[in-house]
């Protein structure tokens, strides 16, 4: 069963998770569609019709959170919930592996077709026999997908609702969730997103087309970005204002030049986090949907904010694409 020391290691990973009901193995019986050799269970939510029995949050899912204290107050003591993790807010897209429909052969045809190695990717057991394979996806949303021409391989996105859980979890069937390969999460393969239905993806925000000027000068430019830890395509630490009780709360993505706070679900780029730096603005000024106020005087600070922090006069006028005004 999941203990508080699992749900922190999650954390540290910047990993958005929260409590989901477990289940109860009753021995002697068993469970039919799983054979006589499967305990009969039921869900620690006390319910003895549950229809979702260790799969359902204690909490709504949108409390999802890599914050120390409050997973102490979940999993702490005697509490032994299952883990479940927020796909959005921890921008992960999992490939579902189902053997039952014939899974297994077409990730291996897939993987020959793509020219891709899975088992290099962050990849773990779930309870019932199938596989979860977890990819990063920063910059685009997709929903509940399919993969054409392949039968038993789904693809769980990132969009408000769906969640999935977590080793060391465990599953009605009596066994458990157990990690293969524990990496940190890969960027999703282009020809993976290819062959996934159409209709399951659409752009993530703004950020699927970005402006050359915007690439030319580097985020981690600015000073006060430093410690980040590399993993490829991104950058994660710690914010370098508000902190973080527990892993990573800011990843820097490299390609697109632009950054994500996990705390607050703030986003941008260059300017704003310039101006977070300086004290001109809150973090939590950047969360989508909120006017932006880098407009008027506020942007012209924004700029100074950037020189001060270590950005020539020259890079910010290639960045902005026009000279920088004037304070």
């Amino acid at each position: 069963m999941p203990k508080v020391e699992d749900a922190l290691l999650y954390a540290q990973e910047g990993m958005f998770i929260f409590p989901v009901h477990s289940c109860i193995h009753i021995p002697g019986g068993h469970i039919e569609g799983w054979g006589d050799t499967k305990p009969l269970t039921t869900c620690d939510c006390g319910d003895p019709d549950c229809l979702d029995i260790g799969k359902h949050p204690v909490v709504s899912h949108k409390l999802a959170t890599c914050e120390y204290e409050q997973i102490h107050l979940w999993w702490g003591g005697r509490a032994r919930y299952n883990i479940g993790v927020k796909s959005r807010k921890s921008y992960l897209v999992v490939l579902d592996v189902d053997p039952r429909s014939g899974g297994w052969e077409s990730l291996a045809r897939l993987q020959k077709d793509l020219g891709i190695n899975f088992l290099g990717h962050r990849m773990y057991e779930t309870g019932g026999g199938g596989v979860h394979i977890q990819f990063s996806a920063f910059t685009i949303s997709i929903g509940v997908a399919t993969i054409p021409g392949y039968p038993g391989l789904d693809v769980k996105g990132n969009v408000s609702d769906n969640y999935v859980i977590l080793p060391p979890s465990n599953h009605k069937s009596g066994g458990k969730y157990k990690w293969i390969n524990r990496v940190p999460p890969q960027d999703i393969p282009d020809a993976l997103l290819d062959l996934i239905s159409k209709k399951g993806v659409t752009p993530f925000g703004e950020r699927t087309e970005v402006s050359q000027s915007k690439l030319k000068v580097p985020i981690m430019k600015l000073e006060g970005m430093e410690g980040m830890k590399d993993f490829g395509s991104y950058l994660k630490g710690k914010h370098p204002v508000h902190g973080a009780t527990g892993g990573g709360n800011l990843i820097v993505y490299k390609a697109d030049n632009f950054w994500i706070c996990k705390r607050c679900g703030s986003k941008g780029r260059l300017l704003e986090m310039a101006a977070i730096l300086a004290g001109l603005c809150e973090c939590s000024d950047f969360v989508p949907g909120k006017q932006n106020p880098l407009k008027g005087q506020m942007f012209t600070k924004a700029i100074a904010a950037c020189i001060i922090l270590g950005v020539t006069k020259d890079e910010m006028v290639a960045y902005l694409g026009k000279e920088a005004p004037n304070d």
